[in-house]
């Protein structure tokens, strides 16, 4: 089994972003209001399924497939970069 970050396996770390991809899918964001659809997916989903692609991340490179670790981890900050920008660049201000 390799190890990760800190002697844990990368298990460890694919169940813990699992979990965390599930819960920011079960719970809506507040106090923002999208104008677009892609904003409002951007907004709606982004998070979760940055984790997501985390866990499939931490999946690959468990099983030995870096490159497929790599590319998946590369997503995640692309489709995170989007989720910020969308909730940065929305009209309705948080609070």
């Amino acid at each position: 089994m390799r190890a990760g970050w800190f002697g844990l396996p990368f298990w460890a770390y694919a169940a813990a972003c699992a979990l965390i991809s599930l819960a920011w899918s079960r719970r809506p964001p507040r106090h923002v209001s999208a104008t677009g659809h892609l904003r409002g997916f951007a907004l709606r989903w982004g998070h979760a399924l940055t984790w997501a692609l985390l866990c499939l991340a931490c999946v690959g490179w468990a099983v030995g497939r870096d490159a497929v670790g790599h590319s998946l981890a590369l997503g995640a900050l692309v489709v995170y970069v989007g989720h910020l920008w969308s909730l940065l660049t929305s009209r309705r201000r948080l609070g």
